[in-house]
């Protein structure tokens, strides 16, 4: 089936999920980067009128990509705001720190929990709920909102910098794969579990964030990177991104999400050469 991409070429962009919108897939190429990306809220979010829970960020400068994808857990409160607040303050952190590492990472997630505590203590509850539902939603208010994450750059070679780098970080169960020349890789199996997540109360849960870094080491490769959260879990099935870009074609027709989907789902698809 023929892919069907609302397709630009800026040089430079940067795109981020409004959480209330249905994004139809959707293609950006720069002169280094092709980006793929397509989000949308549960069909039952979108009836609710409420927020989805996920978050996807994408953007471009020149040789270096940054991304995140969250996905807040549906159990905590504000799942869609622990989200948000995370993964829009994580993509600022890719974009102005120079020199990424873990510990540094670690102790960003660390000096967000103040604000993000204060912050989620400061959300109203509306005043016309029945009292039982909103004692209920004060106790989940004081264990706190949590999500899932995985978050990346990209650093391409250029003038200055003749090798490349590809630094990754997670907690959580957001789908990560990769391919170069078509082989797919496997990234650090076993680390993707839903027990690891970030919490306004607590910053990391479930031990330190895993962070992954590699270097390119060799030249006229086609590398791509693709993430996704379980919304979206029946690619996990497939084998190679054709029959994936496939699939979400038939869910996304003519601009108009047309298939079911019963969770908040984002997906983002990077490619590159060196």
């Amino acid at each position: 089936m023929k892919s069907k991409f609302t397709r630009t070429v800026p040089s430079d962009f940067e795109w981020t999920s409004h959480q209330n919108y249905v994004y139809p897939l959707s293609e950006k190429v720069t002169s280094r980067f092709t980006c793929r990306y397509t989000y949308s809220p549960s069909d039952e979010t979108i009836e609710s009128g409420e927020a989805s829970q996920d978050f996807l960020a994408v953007g471009v400068e020149g040789h270096t990509c940054r991304f995140v994808i969250c996905d807040g857990v549906s159990l905590s409160y504000r799942g869609d705001f622990a989200a948000s607040f995370l993964g829009q303050r994580m993509f600022n952190w890719l974009g102005h720190t120079k020199e990424l590492s873990g510990q540094g990472f670690e102790q960003f997630l660390c000096d967000l929990v103040p604000d993000a505590s204060e912050t989620v203590d400061n959300l109203e509850i509306p005043s016309d709920m029945p009292l039982l539902l909103k004692d209920v939603l004060e106790e989940k208010r004081s264990r706190g909102a949590e999500t899932m994450y995985l978050c990346g750059r990209i650093d391409l070679p250029e003038p200055g910098r003749t090798q490349g780098r590809i630094w990754l970080a997670w907690q959580g169960d957001c789908r990560l794969r990769r391919w170069v020349d078509n082989e797919e890789l496997i990234t650090e199996p076993g680390s993707f579990v839903t027990k690891e997540r970030w919490s306004v109360r607590h910053g990391a849960v479930g031990g330190s964030p895993h962070v992954y870094t590699e270097d390119f080491t060799q030249q006229n490769e086609k590398h791509r990177i693709m993430i996704y959260t379980d919304g979206f879990k029946i690619l996990d099935r497939c084998e190679d991104p054709p029959e994936m870009i496939s699939i979400l074609n038939r869910i996304f027709v003519n601009q108009a999400k047309e298939a079911h989907l019963e969770d908040d789902a984002s997906w983002l698809e990077l490619s590159w050469d060196t």
